[in-house]
């Protein structure tokens, strides 16, 4: 069984053994897909880590100070069963027969850019790695209905026309862009916790995924956070 999470564990020092509590779920899995064995008894529970990149995808990338050398890592959860498929892409990458230009980026490092990585980089935070909670994008949604919603769809702010417009571009432009042209007949006339949940919400609409850390309203911090998104495919 898998249960999906964010919670940092160290490999050395983390239990593995399940809490008792959780037999049920364990035991509800096996009733339905081994009906044959219910009612046997629960002998070991044992628990496996797996890793996460920072975008949630594989990091497949030349190092950004030595051309000869190659990082393939980041699992996201589904490195081994992937491993005949993403092995023969890495290969195909290092010998300069891989050209899809849209797969390269959506495995670039840049995705995965982190404020840990941009500090000593100088380089921007990826939008991909989770620069706002869930429950910003909650309060965005309801102040984009009750402020927006009779000049826009959520549709006009998202897929193709978002991405060729803001790809590359800050959460600070993008804050600022919203700031000053909504809501259409009073712009600016929200407050700046407000207009910061709007860009939570036009991320999440994009397809970024929330975090554990609270986006900013402050214009140094929203310049640092890259909007990084790639074409569908």
């Amino acid at each position: 069984m898998r249960w999906h999470g964010d919670k940092l564990t160290d490999p050395d020092t983390s239990p593995r053994v399940f809490p008792r509590k959780m037999d049920k779920d364990a035991l509800d899995f096996v009733k339905h897909r081994f009906p044959g064995i219910v009612g046997q008894p629960l002998l070991e529970t044992r628990a496996c880590h797996y890793e996460l990149s920072a975008s949630r995808n594989f990091i497949i990338d030349r190092h950004p100070d030595f051309s000869n050398v190659w990082i393939a890592r980041g699992g996201s959860a589904e490195g081994f069963k992937f491993g005949p498929v993403s092995g023969e892409y890495v290969a195909q990458r290092v010998l300069g027969t891989q050209h899809d230009e849209q797969l390269a980026e959506a495995f670039s490092l840049k995705m995965s850019e982190t404020v840990a990585t941009s500090a000593s980089s100088g380089g921007p935070v990826s939008s991909l790695t989770g620069v706002y909670t869930r429950k910003q994008a909650e309060n965005g949604a309801k102040t984009y209905d009750k402020f927006c919603s009779a000049c826009h769809t959520p549709a006009s702010h998202s897929g193709p026309a978002f991405q060729a417009t803001w790809n590359g571009r800050t959460a600070a432009e993008l804050f600022e862009y919203i700031r000053t042209t909504m809501p259409n007949d009073n712009p600016g006339k929200l407050s700046r916790n407000q207009y910061r949940d709007l860009v939570a919400y036009m991320l999440q609409l994009n397809g970024m995924p929330p975090g554990p850390h609270a986006l900013s309203n402050d214009p140094k911090q929203l310049q640092q956070i890259r909007i990084a998104v790639w074409a569908a495919r």
